[in-house]
């Protein structure tokens, strides 16, 4: 169970090298981690609606309606930010 986390719609599920579950929260224009360690939630994307902050930290970056998620061999992660038409990559390293 992982703790204390208010969701909006989480549509996808991944998990990364590190059998963390990512969580695509839509409706909160987020995309969250839950750690498999400690089952705590991390906003690890987003957190806001809005298409800026490439090139700055994911955290600060704007997400609107995101729908879905992929990570690439090297761990990086890919997001379908669905209302702005455009696919998302954060580092995940």
């Amino acid at each position: 169970m992982a703790i204390r986390a208010t969701w909006g719609a989480p549509k996808a599920l991944r998990c990364d090298h590190n059998n963390n579950l990512i969580v695509v929260d839509t409706e909160n224009n987020a995309v969250r981690q839950i750690s498999s360690d400690t089952n705590i939630v991390t906003t690890i994307a987003g957190g806001h609606r809005g298409g800026d902050g490439d090139g700055g930290y994911a955290v600060d970056a704007g997400l609107e309606r995101p729908h879905g998620c992929g990570i690439d061999n090297d761990g990086n992660l890919y997001i379908a930010d669905g209302m702005n038409h455009r696919v998302r990559v954060v580092g995940m390293n």
